[in-house]
């Protein structure tokens, strides 16, 4: 089950602004905020469906997004606008993009205690202050 939540890209606007007419445009505009935040529609999923593989998209743009989104139900993470960004530049960027994402994993597995990514599926959650 891929779950992307608000806050990464937000495909209508994107197809509002290809299309030619102001219409679709329009239509298209009231949507710009549409849509349940990607960490608690993960939570939502795993709690409906436990034993689903569950992908977590919608505003992963690095390593740490990558953790929360982990941490909160998905069991892997997909990712536009960073790739899409690195593609842009080179085969090299795309490399470097995602050694930056592991790198960034690995220290928030470390700042979790976690010994892996199966240890940071289950990293105690604090609350928010």
């Amino acid at each position: 089950v891929d779950v992307a939540g608000a806050g990464g890209t937000n495909w209508a606007l994107v197809e509002g602004e290809r299309a030619s007419d102001p219409f679709d445009q329009a239509h298209a505009a009231v949507f710009a905020d549409w849509g349940a935040p990607t960490a608690q529609a993960l939570v939502d999923v795993r709690r409906a469906c436990p034993e689903a593989v569950i992908i977590g998209s919608g505003g992963v743009r690095d390593g740490v997004d990558a953790a929360k989104a982990i941490r909160l139900g998905a069991d892997v993470v997909g990712q536009a606008a960073g790739v899409l960004a690195a593609a842009a530049t080179s085969t090299e960027a795309v490399i470097a993009h995602f050694q930056q994402m592991v790198r960034q994993l690995r220290t928030v597995c470390f700042c979790t205690d976690s010994a892996n990514l199966a240890a940071l599926r289950r990293a105690p959650l604090r609350p928010f202050d």
